[in-house]
């Protein structure tokens, strides 16, 4: 599939005769070509039958017609747009124009030339709604009573057996047939792995990697054991994800630019002069024709959360030491590998702010319940490894810090008990992190691997009891966004 893509992008771009296109140019036309059509045309398949949209459509003669959806055609020609002296001018010149009252009698003649064209057998299905509203008949079904007295003889209504049953003998209509229901067995809540000695260790692991590992286990092993990766589809991003990169990428430029001098009215020409360079480049898609409105409501949430940054870092002291800091380590026996969207220095102090577009009450829940576990892991692998510096999350499409306490920025959104210190708090997170792990890898080894979901959660921790006290607390919902969700079914 991604070759043919790949041909059919480099078949287009060698036929068109300009020697540059803009970025902008090219996602339309891999939006062109991606995007299929709504209409599959496929070849025609032996004994179909013959059909059209219009009735003034019908070009040759039939034995038999069924109309379906015969309603009243409600519309009318137009108001004659033509002057008198326009029409006989034209008249003068041989161009004889249509009128109202001749697009009247075509429109008629079109209703009835389905009628004319039938020679032996015409059925017309009436729908008691349509569009959601009561259906009006067609007005060929008042001149049809009107002409054949006995014409409740061959009216049929669906609804009625006895009528069915009468119809059944002019068509053969098919026999209903029962289809047989299957029962998706149980979902397991483990599965044996068939000789685990054979698994490859992982090179390295992510903070996402471990997260699947502690909580939803088949996802980690899918993905990094199997190899079941998603497919990777020539598309488009979606439009949160989309906004979100390009905020970041905004943010990243701006830090490491000199923010001493920078007042509300600087930042805002910044993030405009910056715009005219990163839109073409990397968000081509907000540049399209309508999407004016929401381009300028991005610019205005990044210029707004551009100044409650520099605002939050000029009043606690906070100066950028890294953006996009690479940070490398080992978690237990494992090598991991991470990327920091924001180090802060205060003196002898360091702070972890990870940028977010969006999610600002997901957030403050995954602190409140000690599960921010991508800046705990974060905050153990920037040194010194002593100390534990301050985390939080900055919220870049309402402009809002959410932290555990106020000792790093005063204005936060406190999602902890507020007084608590920060250290021994990540600490405690990261012992139970280590454990987990370890519990995991376990599990593995011998050849067990869990299947967590809503159904098998209370069975799961029916089966493990005591030994989970230590261990970060495990889920009870359905994983969010679970690529291996279809292979779980009848496991």
């Amino acid at each position: 599939m991604l070759a043919e893509q790949a041909r059919r992008i480099r078949e287009l771009l060698e036929a068109l005769p300009e020697q540059r296109i803009t970025f902008l140019e090219l996602e339309r036309i891999v939006r062109t070509i991606y995007e299929p059509s709504p209409v599959q045309l496929g070849p025609a398949e032996v004994g179909r039958f013959e059909f059209f949209h219009n009735p003034g459509a019908m070009a040759a003669p039939s034995e038999s017609l069924i109309w379906w959806n015969c309603l009243f055609d409600n519309r009318t020609p137009g108001p004659d747009n033509w002057r008198t002296d326009e029409r006989e001018y034209l008249d003068h010149q041989g161009i004889v124009l249509n009128t109202p009252q001749k697009e009247s009698r075509l429109n008629m003649l079109r209703q009835l030339r389905p009628v004319l064209q039938t020679a032996r057998r015409l059925v017309l299905v009436v729908p008691e709604q349509a569009d959601g509203a009561e259906a009006v008949p067609g007005l060929l079904l008042g001149d049809i009573e009107a002409a054949l007295p006995h014409y409740r003889q061959f009216t049929y209504h669906l609804d009625d057996e006895k009528d069915r049953e009468r119809l059944s003998a002019h068509l053969a209509i098919a026999a209903p047939v029962s289809l047989p229901v299957r029962q998706s067995g149980r979902t397991r809540p483990q599965i044996r792995i068939s000789r685990p000695e054979l698994l490859d260790d992982s090179e390295y692991e992510t903070a996402t990697n471990l997260d699947s590992l502690f909580y939803y286990p088949h996802r980690w092993f899918f993905r990094q054991k199997l190899r079941l990766y998603p497919a990777s589809l020539l598309s488009v991003t979606g439009d949160n994800t989309l906004l979100g990169s390009l905020a970041h990428r905004f943010f990243e430029k701006l830090l490491k630019e000199d923010l001493v001098g920078l007042d509300r009215r600087g930042i805002q020409e910044w993030v405009d002069a910056q715009a005219g360079d990163l839109l073409p480049r990397e968000g081509a898609t907000m540049l399209l024709y309508g999407r004016e409105p929401e381009r300028n409501a991005f610019l205005n949430r990044v210029k707004n959360a551009a100044w409650s940054l520099v605002s939050l870092l000029r009043s606690n002291g906070w100066l950028v030491a890294h953006t996009e800091l690479d940070l490398e380590g080992n978690f237990v026996s494992v090598p991991v590998r991470g990327k920091a969207d924001l180090v802060l220095r205060r003196g002898d102090e360091w702070a972890i702010v990870d940028l977010k577009w969006s999610g600002a009450k997901r957030r403050k829940e995954l602190i409140q319940n000690g599960e921010d576990l991508q800046l705990v892991l974060y905050a153990k692998l920037l040194p010194p490894p002593e100390q534990w510096p301050h985390t939080a999350y900055f919220i870049l499409d309402e402009g809002k810090m959410i932290a555990r306490n106020p000792a790093a920025f005063k204005e936060a959104i406190v999602a902890g008990k507020g007084a608590e210190d920060h250290a021994p708090l990540c600490a405690a997170i990261y012992e139970k992190m280590e454990k987990t792990f370890a519990w995991r890898l376990d599990q593995i080894r011998k050849g067990i691997l869990e299947l967590r979901t809503s159904r098998t959660a209370s069975e799961l921790d029916a089966i493990y009891e005591s030994a989970l006290l230590d261990l970060l607390e495990m889920k009870t919902e359905d994983a969010r966004w679970d690529d291996y969700r279809t292979l779980l079914t009848g496991v």
